[in-house]
């Protein structure tokens, strides 16, 4: 795994997922072991994708198993993870620790740019916060 450092916060990323695994601000780690920080892609199916059949043609290019690690890297005190999705498109992690004990996350989604048209998911991170005698679930 990959580590970055800076005022008192600490982060982890894997070089195997490009998951972030560990962010810890004075010595407590706010990241639900195991779980992490990581892509989260989707869209919500309609009636007409059931019938044009977009279900079988391009819904599975936004299942997390379709993610496929490209780059991991620190880069300066931030993490970047890069990934391409099976139907070409491309979605870029950016991850910065601020002095104040906040990760910064910075994403971005380019289309394939051979396709004529691209279906673009909901596009966000998803993460789940441990419990610590600071943060009650």
């Amino acid at each position: 795994r990959l580590v970055a450092r800076g005022g008192g916060v600490k982060f982890a990323i894997s070089k195997r997922t490009g998951f972030v695994e560990q962010f810890r601000v004075r010595f407590t780690n706010l990241i639900d072991k195991g779980f992490g920080i990581r892509p989260n892609l989707w869209r919500a199916l309609t009636d007409n994708d059931w019938g044009n059949k977009y279900v079988y043609r391009g819904a599975s290019a936004f299942m997390p198993d379709s993610l496929i690690l490209k780059d991991v890297r620190i880069d300066g005190n931030s993490a970047v993870a890069v990934y391409s999705l099976s139907n070409g498109s491309e979605y870029t992690l950016v991850y910065t620790p601020d002095r104040s004990g906040k990760l910064l996350v910075a994403l971005q989604f380019r289309g394939n740019p051979e396709a004529y048209a691209v279906e673009v998911p909901r596009i966000g991170v998803r993460t789940r916060i441990a419990k610590t005698p600071f943060i009650r679930c």
